[in-house]
């Protein structure tokens, strides 16, 4: 995982159990694995809310795409009634005038 071979890690391991002690090292290996377990939680945590907050903006933004691209139907539309109604408009759906 950190590209270490195994000769590294036993140099590591030695050099840890002459710093601390025989005593202390297997305190300090359990709290160091509960710090990694902490800092993955927190880690998971953190990109469950980053990946949530990118689906509300994404949803968001198709809720905008959608209202403009309805605006612009909408708009579309009313300015084809006004026609239709206007004089010398198409008079209706047909196209024939009454």
């Amino acid at each position: 995982m950190f590209g270490g071979s195994s000769g590294e890690l036993a140099l590591i391991f030695l050099l840890c159990l002459l710093v601390f002690g025989p005593e202390r090292l297997p305190v300090l290996a359990r709290n160091l694995g509960k710090l990694i377990r902490r800092s993955r939680l927190l880690l998971q945590s953190t990109w469950k809310q980053l990946e949530e907050e990118i689906d509300r903006e994404e949803k968001a933004d198709r809720r905008r795409v959608a209202a403009d691209v309805l605006g612009q139907q909408l708009s579309a539309a009313e300015a084809d009634a006004q026609d239709a109604d206007a004089p010398g408009g198409q008079g209706g759906v047909t196209g024939r005038r009454s």
